[in-house]
């Protein structure tokens, strides 16, 4: 399962889901904009302060911002 931690003002948060729906991959959107638990987590997991935030399974693989090329390899 692939999951893009997202807000929902964040345009390339978008572009990621696009991206995936022009492939046909499934995936799962979770808006950390509401949850600080998560938000932390998330940060503390990715290492990053910033969204999208996309991860494959449970945290094996995970790609920071848009960055086609990585997440094209992610899929």
């Amino acid at each position: 399962m692939i999951r893009i931690y997202k807000t929902p003002t964040c345009v390339y948060c978008k572009s990621v889901a696009k991206l995936f729906d022009m492939k046909g991959v499934k995936y799962e959107l979770v808006d950390v904009s509401e949850d600080p638990k998560l938000r932390q987590e998330v940060i503390e997991k990715s290492g990053a302060m910033t969204v999208p935030v996309t991860v494959k399974g449970d945290w094996e693989e995970f790609v920071i911002g848009w960055q086609p090329a990585k997440l094209l390899a992610l899929i």
